[in-house]
């Protein structure tokens, strides 16, 4: 009696896309610091941009308002693509996110508090340097 096995891809295992990350990675071991920083953080903005239009595409709308500001995952696109765009507004994000909640939620106390953060920081990173 024979038993034939009906051969796997080798496509489905977890091992061959960890060879390809690595062997991908590894490119990265010869360049320079800054050249590595600016394609890895170019990369990490692609990520974050199709995110944000998978998420609009999945949903078959752009939420706004509370629904939009609840999910955590657009900020982090968000903050993804704004560093890749503009690296010096990354942390802007941040302060952003805290208008918006306090906004949303009616907190005028916070409303407050958070657009003075998102004024502190621009002010100190970009009109005082």
């Amino acid at each position: 009696m024979s038993s034939t096995a009906t051969p796997q891809s080798p496509w489905t295992g977890t091992n061959v896309y960890l060879q390809l990350i690595l062997l991908f990675t590894s490119v990265f071991g010869a360049m320079s610091p800054e050249v590595a920083a600016q394609i890895v953080g170019a990369g990490a903005g692609i990520v974050g941009a199709f995110s944000l239009v998978r998420t609009w595409v999945i949903s078959a709308k752009f939420t706004t308002g509370k629904a939009w500001i609840a999910d955590p995952n657009n900020w982090s696109y968000l903050s993804a693509a704004v560093a890749a765009i503009i690296p010096a507004a990354s942390g802007i994000v941040a302060p952003l996110k805290g208008v918006a909640e306090a906004l949303v939620s009616g907190n005028w106390g916070s409303v407050i508090t958070a657009v003075f953060a998102l004024f502190s920081f621009i002010f100190y990173t970009w009109i005082k340097k």
